[in-house]
C-alpha cells in the first residue's frame, strides 16, 4: 500500500492509503498491513483482509499504554466522495498491545464496482485522541447499572417537566433546565451563574431557532438532530455547518465530532468548498483533508474550477489553493 499522509499532529492525524487492488484480485485469502505510522507517541497501522468475497478493514494499535481515541475509517468512492455505506466513526479505548478496532466489512464485488479505479482504491483514516477519564476494569461503570441516563433526560425534555429557564432566540422560546444546561455546556454554566444575567431567561441573538433546538436536543439526548430539525429552506449541509459552529460556541465536543462526521459523509460538488472553508477556519483536520481529496479527483476538479465559488476560494484562501496543488502532485 502507498501511504499519503496529510497531518500527523499531537492530538489528531488524518491520512489515506492508495491500495493496489491487483495485489488481492486473484487471491482467495490474503491479509496485509499498511506501513506502521506513529501518532501521539504510539504505533498504528491498518489491517486489510480478504476471505473469498468478504473484505475486512481494521485499525491496528501497537503500543502497550492505554489510549482513548476516536477514529474515522472508510472507503473513498471512484469520484472522491466518502462512502455512505462503508464508513464508520467510533470511539475506542485501546488497552493492550496489538489490539484491533471494530471491523468495517464489505465485499470484493462492491469494492470492484464502486471504489476501484485504474487498479487502485483509497482508504481514509483519521484519529483524534480523547482526553479525560479512562475507566478502569474495576470501575463501578463496569457493573451494569440498569439506569439509562440519556433516556431519562430525553424523557424529561419530551415531557416538559420542571423546566426552569427560557431560551429566547429568533422570536421563539425554548424551555430547558438550568442544571442540565450548566452541566453539559461551560458557556451556559457561565451565563447562568453570572450576577449580571437574568437567571431565568437567556437571550440569544446570533443564531436561528432551529440551530439552537439542535443544540438543546444534543444536550439532552447525546445524539445528532436529524429529521424535523432542518427547515425546508435549508439544506442538510448548511444546517450541520451552522450546528457545527454553534457547537464550538457552546463548548460541546461531542456534537462537534458528530457534525464533522456528518459533513464528511455528505461531501458533494455543491458542498465541498463551503465545508472546506469552514474546516480551514476552525481547524477541522479530518474534514479539510477529505474535502481536498474530493476536489483533487479530476472529474470533480474540472467542474469546480469554472465556478465563482472556486475562484473566490482561491482569492480569499490562497493557502487552500496551495494545499490542493500539493495534493494534485500525488498520483491517483
Amino acid at each position: 500500500m502507498a501511504q499519503s499522509c496529510f497531518n500527523l499532529e499531537q492530538e489528531a492525524c488524518s491520512l489515506y492509503y492508495k491500495v493496489d487492488s491487483n495485489m488481492m484480485k486473484d487471491l482467495v485469502a490474503a491479509t496485509m498491513y499498511t506501513p506502521v505510522f506513529e501518532f501521539a507517541g504510539k504505533k498504528w497501522a491498518l489491517w486489510l483482509s480478504r476471505q473469498g468475497s468478504k473484505m475486512d478493514l481494521k485499525l491496528f494499535y501497537q503500543a502497550s499504554a492505554m489510549m482513548n481515541a476516536t477514529f474515522d475509517l472508510g472507503l473513498v468512492s471512484k469520484n472522491g466522495t466518502p462512502s455512505s455505506k462503508y464508513w464508520m466513526r467510533s470511539s475506542c479505548i485501546f488497552s493492550s498491545k496489538n489490539q484491533y478496532s471494530q471491523t468495517l466489512t464489505f465485499t470484493w464485488e462492491e469494492l470492484n464496482s464502486h471504489y476501484i479505479r485504474d487498479g487502485y482504491f483509497l482508504i481514509f483514516c483519521a484519529i483524534t485522541t480523547n482526553e479525560g477519564f479512562i475507566p478502569s476494569v474495576n470501575s463501578s461503570l463496569s457493573k451494569g447499572f440498569p439506569v439509562n441516563i440519556v433516556q431519562e433526560l430525553s424523557l424529561l425534555l419530551e415531557r416538559n417537566d420542571l423546566m426552569d429557564v427560557t431560551l429566547e432566540v429568533d422570536g421563539e422560546q425554548i424551555q430547558a433546565h438550568k442544571a442540565i444546561l450548566a452541566a453539559r455546556s461551560p458557556v451556559f454554566r457561565s451565563e447562568l451563574l453570572s450576577p449580571t444575567m437574568n437567571p431565568n431567561i437567556i437571550k440569544i441573538s446570533d443564531m436561528k431557532a432551529h440551530v439552537l433546538k439542535g443544540i438543546v436536543h444534543f444536550i439532552y439526548t447525546d445524539s445528532l438532530p436529524m429529521e424535523g430539525f432542518i427547515p425546508d429552506n435549508t439544506t442538510e449541509t448548511e444546517y450541520y455547518q451552522l450546528l457545527l459552529v454553534a457547537s464550538e460556541k457552546y463548548g460541546l465536543p461531542g456534537l462537534i465530532n458528530l457534525c464533522e462526521g456528518q459533513l464528511m459523509r455528505s461531501i458533494s460538488l455543491e458542498s465541498v468548498i463551503s465545508s472546506l472553508i469552514l474546516a480551514e477556519n476552525n481547524e477541522y483536520i479530518r474534514l479539510k483533508e477529505l474535502c481536498l481529496v474530493f476536489m483533487a479527483q479530476q472529474r470533480n476538479l474540472l467542474q469546480l474550477i469554472t465556478t465563482e465559488e472556486y475562484f473566490n476560494m482561491g482569492k480569499d484562501y490562497p493557502s487552500l489553493a496551495t494545499d490542493l496543488r500539493k495534493l494534485l502532485n500525488i498520483e491517483y
